[in-house]
Parts: structure tokens; sequence; C-alpha cells
């Protein structure tokens, strides 16, 4: 969903968002990591250098117990749920909460 290239650096991020109230599953997960290696592919093939390669989910509904035990193993991937993605927000000016789905009982 998203792409990002620091400046000063060979980095890059690849983002998946979901706006949801439902978790992420493992799915989507592997949906990036298979965008991960289109880029690295791209590179070789290219003959340039590979970027450093970050991950980065974002999920309004949290993340399932798979992902989040997957995701433990791995320092190249970040995962930022309702209130993760709320304080980074704030902290980087947002005066306001992204707004929450309502809970059906």
């Amino acid at each position: 969903d998203v792409f990002g290239k620091e400046e000063r650096s060979h980095k890059v991020w690849l983002c998946e968002c979901k706006y949801t109230k439902t978790t992420m599953d493992i799915k989507q997960v592997k949906k990036l990591e298979s965008a991960a290696q289109v880029l690295k592919q791209m590179h070789e093939e290219e003959g340039t250098a590979v970027p450093e390669i970050h991950l980065w989910l974002v999920s309004t509904g949290g993340f399932t117990k798979e992902v989040l035990t997957y995701i433990d193993t791995r320092a190249d991937i970040y995962a930022s749920d309702y209130e993760g993605i709320n304080s980074l927000f704030k902290a980087y000016g947002g005066n306001y909460s992204i707004p929450q789905f309502a809970v059906n009982d």
C-alpha cells in the first residue's frame, strides 16, 4: 500500500495498511513479503544495489496470534495496531485519534 525511501540511506519501507476492525492475518504478511521479493529481484535484474528493505504492517483491527508470533522472529518487520498508529500520529503533530469502527454487540 505504501512505499517509502529514506533520503540519505539505502533503505526503503514497504507498508501494508488495513483500516478495518478485522485482524490482519498471515496472508497479508506474505503478500507484503512477496512485494519485497519483487523489489529485490527488480534491482538484481537491473544490476543496481538492493536496498535494505523494512516491512511495516499497520492494522487498526490488530493482528492474529499467528502474525504476532511470526513477526516476533523478524527484525525487519514492524507492526502498529490502532493504539500504536495513533501514538505515532500524535508524536508527529496529529491532534486527534484516527476514527475507530463501532463495535457491534
